[in-house]
């Protein structure tokens, strides 16, 4: 998926069908799929209870031509919009929990935070006591930027007369790009890139050091690097309520359970022995193939209901492991 993503010339010619047949296969399949859903969503036009973003999209214009956009475009809007809101979602949310666990003082900090702001689970809901939660973001945001949900690149095509990038003149046409995983991997605007650390993320007022993690200029330098929902006019326009699917997940589970990893496995680590120049070496950097999206595997994690915590399924207190 990755490869078709990023040299879409391939899909062109027609090649992907011949170096890529079962990504070919499987690709239309969810082409099919995301078909059924527009179409299915298309048919109720305004009968719906919650005005969604596939109604702005029907109802949206081209503020020159006046144009609305095609059944087909459409189509194609509705395969971006279930990609991106399910898988990038699900990894972000695992990467959190990942981290956290291979980092108890963090975890303890973020547990601290959660229960003393919250006195129930059923509290916890999106609004200012949720917002007021700063660890939390922080946490979240540097699995992010550790494990971004789209780790390669978004391409951009050149367009007519070139352009000039670091001294290398590229011709019209050809696709660029810079791996969302390696900026924010880059020490320039991250010290210690492979190491997790959420407080880069918050402006520690002691600090008087501009190149200490905590001041303020160091939290502006890293955010003005942070790219995992892109940035600009084509940043991802599900940020919003991703943060907030996140951040109820993540305060919930915290709230509700202890968490460790489940004694004996080691998924969705890095393995020390293979070679440094694998990337694959990092034991508590979570693992992911790129498939355009990131595809993840782990950790497996035991749940332990909290003393006096209510389960949301059984609604009775008790203890319980799950996997």
């Amino acid at each position: 998926m990755a490869k078709l993503g990023h040299m879409q010339w391939l899909a062109r010619l027609h090649l992907d069908k011949v170096f890529f047949r079962r990504l070919s296969a499987a690709n239309k399949r969810y082409e099919a799929f995301s078909r059924d859903m527009a179409i299915k969503r298309s048919r109720k036009s305004d009968n719906i209870q919650t005005k969604d973003a596939f109604y702005f999209l029907q109802k949206g214009e081209d503020p020159e031509s006046g144009k609305k956009l095609t059944q087909e475009e459409l189509i194609a809007e509705a395969s971006l919009l279930i990609l991106g809101g399910t898988d990038t979602t699900a990894t972000a949310i695992t990467s959190t929990i990942f981290y956290l666990l291979h980092n108890p003082v963090c975890l303890q900090k973020l547990q601290f935070e959660v229960r003393s702001t919250f006195a129930s689970s059923e509290e916890i809901r999106g609004g200012s006591a949720l917002t007021s939660c700063r660890y939390l973001r922080a946490c979240i945001d540097e699995g992010l930027r550790m494990t971004p949900g789209v780790g390669g690149i978004l391409p951009r095509q050149v367009l007519p007369g070139g352009i000039t990038i670091d001294k290398i003149t590229l011709p019209a046409g050809v696709d660029v790009g810079v791996p969302i995983y390696a900026i924010q991997h880059n020490e320039a605007y991250y010290p210690r890139p492979f190491d997790y650390i959420p407080e880069r993320w918050l402006v520690d007022e002691s600090s008087s050091d501009k190149g200490v993690i905590g001041h303020s200029e160091s939290v502006a330098l890293a955010r003005s690097a942070f790219c995992a929902f892109s940035l600009g006019p084509w940043s991802c326009a599900g940020k919003g309520m991703a943060y907030k699917e996140i951040s109820l997940v993540i305060a919930r589970l915290l709230w509700l359970y202890e968490m460790k990893i489940s004694e004996g496995t080691q998924v969705g680590q890095g393995d020390p022995n293979k070679r440094p120049e694998t990337m694959r070496h990092r034991i508590n950097e979570l693992q992911g193939n790129d498939r355009f999206v990131l595809q993840t595997d782990g950790p497996i994690v035991q749940f332990r209901l909290r003393d006096k915590a209510v389960s949301p399924i059984a609604g009775v207190a008790q203890r319980r492991s799950l996997r």
